[in-house]
């Protein structure tokens, strides 16, 4: 059978998957009006909607007023608490025989993800990769079958800071070099472009989610409407506002809000999308790895091919999910280059046997094995 993608372990979220929660909870609340309609008129006596609790425009506003009050005072103060939520919030927690082996490596994760806050991106690579050697460590025999699931989850966590590290790294090389005030070329702006797209799609705790979202909103504003950056900004502001306001500080929510609004009236200079290389037609955030048509920043799939987007770890760049390799222990996905990889590797068998594709260990652990997403395997 065909291998499936390593499915998370940890509490992650990224920002195209907000906002596919925000899609499916709008087809939900058009399905419950739709009930609603049809339903007893008597009803309006029983117990607010769920709705109503979650802070939702309620069906008979005029009869719960104290408890609506009270439901969206709730609601704001649980969007706030989860906004502190941080890596090792949102991780599993050890049994009881590994615990001494995972709170030390947990307290090198804090560590690494204070410096990731203050903006020290190459201090804390360096301490994300040392907690992948903690945690190596603590494999019986340097097997993946032994990683219990809060071993497993911290593996994946770890693969993914430390490519999100990377990419902030770039992120701030490139910016440097657009804020130098010498001849900033387009295709300069759209790798600066590319790379925020990729952050925005890395699996991260929900502080950093909203944290990197608001800064990467800041960098398609500032830098790039020539190359149609403001469409790519105006979806995330809308998207903060929506479905993350809560979680926003106040500085926060007047920058948001700003862009949004500037976006909204503004003309964007040089069309919403243009053609760097005159043999296709790039968005800000690039094009599908697969039929090169322009990508939406917060859209999980391609919407003209249905081609799942992934970023690849190695390359540090988009790549189709269903064409790639992946770590079967940390997650690390590898993209075309890895997947041509593992297909050099495989060799057609005898008439009458099962062929077999021979795995590659992972480029991130050196633990885990890249096995493709594609290929008929037979272990």
């Amino acid at each position: 059978a065909a291998t499936d993608a390593v499915v998370p372990s940890w509490n992650c979220i990224s920002v195209p998957q907000l906002q596919q929660a925000a899609t499916e909870t709008e087809d939900d609340e058009n399905e419950d009006d739709d009930d609603d309609e049809s339903s007893d008129e008597d009803s309006v006596d029983s117990e607010p909607s769920a709705q109503a609790r979650a802070g939702g425009k309620p069906r008979s506003t005029n009869k719960f007023p104290a408890q609506m009050a009270t439901a969206i005072v709730d609601e704001v103060a649980h969007a706030r608490s989860k906004r502190s939520f941080g890596l090792c919030e949102v991780l599993p927690r050890p049994w009881l025989s590994e615990k001494s082996g995972i709170e030390a490596t947990d307290a090198s994760l804090r560590v690494a993800c204070g410096a990731l806050e203050r903006g020290s991106a190459k201090f804390a690579v360096a301490a994300f990769r040392g907690a992948l050697a903690q945690l190596a460590r603590q494999l019986s025999h340097g097997s993946e079958s032994t990683a219990t699931p809060a071993l497993r989850a911290r593996f994946e966590a770890t693969s993914a800071y430390i490519t999100l590290c990377a990419l902030l790294q770039d992120c701030a090389e490139l910016r440097k070099v657009a804020s130098s005030g010498g001849l900033v070329t387009p295709a300069l702006l759209q790798k600066l472009c590319l790379r925020w797209a990729c952050v925005l799609r890395v699996a991260k705790a929900p502080r950093h989610t909203v944290q990197y979202a608001v800064q990467a909103m800041a960098n398609f504003f500032s830098c790039a409407r020539q190359i149609g950056g403001w469409t790519a900004a105006r979806q995330v502001a809308s998207m903060l506002l929506e479905r993350c306001r809560g979680m926003l500080s106040a500085e926060e929510l007047v920058q948001v809000e700003y862009v949004r609004q500037a976006t909204a009236h503004g003309n964007v200079a040089g069309g919403a999308y243009s053609s760097l290389d005159g043999a296709g037609v790039a968005a800000a955030c690039g094009g599908c790895p697969c039929c090169n048509r322009p990508l939406d920043v917060l859209s999980p799939a391609c919407r003209h091919c249905g081609a799942e987007i992934a970023v690849c770890f190695r390359d540090l760049v988009l790549c189709d999910a269903r064409g790639s390799a992946q770590c079967t222990l940390c997650g690390a996905v590898a993209g075309r280059s890895g997947q041509a990889e593992l297909a050099r590797q495989w060799r057609p068998s005898a008439p009458g046997h099962a062929t077999s594709v021979r795995s590659s260990t992972c480029f991130l652990c050196n633990i885990g094995e890249l096995r493709p997403q594609g290929l008929s395997l037979a272990f």
